[in-house]
C-alpha cells in the first residue's frame, strides 16, 4: 500500500509491503522508487514490515527543505518512525541509498538493530563525489556541468574506448546526462546523499562501538561498485556477514535476501 508523510514543508511517498513485527526501512537506488522492494513481500512479509521510501528528489516524494544534513535526516525519521508507532529499525540500503541509511545509522545508533547493505554506495573515500558535493567550488562546477556537459562526455567516452572505464559503466552514467533535466536532478540527488554520508572510518568506529551486525550483499561483477571495496569494509567489521555473488549491480531479487531470513543475528 501507498501512504504520504507530511514533514515540515514537504511529503515523503512511502509503500509498505508485509506485516509481520519486525520493521525494516528500505531506501531504494539512483533514478528507483518506493517500488524497487516490492519483491520482498512474499518471503519476508510473514515475519517483516518493510517500509520502502521514495528518496528526496526521487519517486513521488515531493522534497522542498534545504539540503539534508545528518541531524536533519534524524529528525525526519524520528518523526517518520513516531506516526507509524515503531522505534528500533533494520535498515536496508541499496546502492545510492546505502547512504542514507549509513548516515542514519551513524548519527542515530541506538535506533538500529541490523545494517543491510546490498550493492551499496558509500564503503570508500571518494575525493571525487566529495569535491561535486561538498565543497563550495565543486558544486560550482557541477552546476556548469548541468548547463555544459560536453566536456564530461568527452572524458566518459574516452575511458570507455581506453578500456580504463567499463563500458557497462560508461553507458550508465551516459544515460544519466543525457538532458539537462537529468543533469539538475543527478546534481540534486548525489548533494542530497553526500550531504548525509560519513565517512568509511566513521561507519566502521560506529558499527563495532555499538555491536550491530552488518549484513552485506554484494555482486563479484559490479561495476558501479567494486567488490574490492565491500571486501576492505568487511574486514575491519566485529559483525559481519558479506555474501558474494556471481552478479553485476542489479542485486534485488529474492534469492540473495533469503539469507538474511536463516542467518542469526550475532550480539
Amino acid at each position: 500500500m501507498e501512504f504520504q508523510f507530511k514533514w515540515r514543508s514537504s511529503v515523503l511517498n512511502y509503500r509498505v509491503y508485509g506485516s509481520g513485527n519486525q520493521a525494516v526501512l528500505a531506501f531504494h537506488g539512483f533514478d528507483q522508487n518506493s517500488t524497487a522492494f516490492r519483491f520482498m513481500e512474499e518471503d519476508f512479509g510473514l515475519t517483516h514490515r518493510i517500509i520502502s521510501i521514495d528518496l528526496p528528489h526521487q519517486g513521488k516524494t515531493i522534497w522542498n527543505e534545504p539540503e539534508l544534513n545528518p541531524n536533519d535526516l534524524v529528525l525526519l525519521i524520528q518523526d517518520f518512525k513516531k506516526s507509524l508507532e515503531i522505534q528500533s529499525t533494520i535498515l536496508l540500503g541499496y546502492s545510492l541509498g546505502a547512504n542514507y541509511t549509513l548516515g542514519l545509522v551513524c548519527a542515530d545508533p541506538a535506533s538500529v538493530q541490523e545494517l543491510w547493505l546490498v550493492a551499496g554506495d558509500g564503503l570508500s573515500f571518494r575525493p571525487l563525489f566529495r569535491f561535486v558535493t561538498g565543497t563550495v567550488i565543486g558544486r560550482y562546477l557541477f552546476k556548469g556541468f548541468v548547463r555544459f556537459p560536453g566536456w564530461v562526455r568527452f572524458v566518459l567516452n574516452l575511458g570507455s574506448v581506453t578500456r580504463i572505464l567499463p563500458e557497462r559503466t560508461a553507458r550508465f552514467f551516459l544515460s544519466t546526462i543525457d538532458s539537462q533535466p537529468k543533469r539538475a536532478l543527478l546534481m540534486q540527488r548525489w548533494i542530497s546523499a553526500g550531504r548525509i554520508s560519513p565517512s568509511p572510518s566513521t561507519i566502521i568506529q560506529t558499527l563495532n562501538n555499538h555491536s550491530i551486525h552488518c549484513r552485506m550483499v554484494y555482486g563479484e561483477h559490479d561495476s558501479l561498485i567494486p567488490v574490492r571495496f565491500a571486501r576492505k569494509f568487511a574486514r575491519k567489521l566485529n559483525h559481519v556477514d558479506l555474501q558474494l555473488v556471481p552478479e553485476g549491480h542489479m542485486l534485488l531479487k529474492s534469492r540473495y535476501f533469503k539469507s538474511f531470513l536463516t542467518q542469526p543475528s550475532l550480539p
